[in-house]
């Protein structure tokens, strides 16, 4: 009996806490969404939509090839996490 008590309120928390971060994120929608019918979010950086390329030349050696591939995979997965990170600045979102 004492264990169905406890069950029932660890259950009742969870859902609680669930329930207001539910809310939470549906206010921040509701911002988010106010802010772009307004025009207030800035504009995505231009370097967030520039291609990276490997550099690799007909005429590489293979080694050299996946070297240059391998760099600029690096290159790219940074500019990824570093838009990801600006866009969740300006949108709160991942708090």
């Amino acid at each position: 009996m004492i264990l169905l008590a406890a069950s029932a309120a660890s259950l009742t928390s969870c859902e609680t806490t669930s329930l207001g971060a539910a809310l939470g994120t549906q206010k921040q929608a509701a911002l988010i969404d106010k802010a772009i019918a307004a025009g207030q979010i800035p504009p995505y950086p231009a370097a967030c939509r520039e291609l990276v390329r490997t550099g690799v030349l007909a005429g590489d050696r293979l080694d050299v090839a996946l070297l240059k591939a391998d760099r600029a995979l690096g290159r790219a997965n940074a500019k990824i996490k570093a838009c990801a990170e600006w866009y969740d600045g300006i949108s709160g979102a991942h708090k």
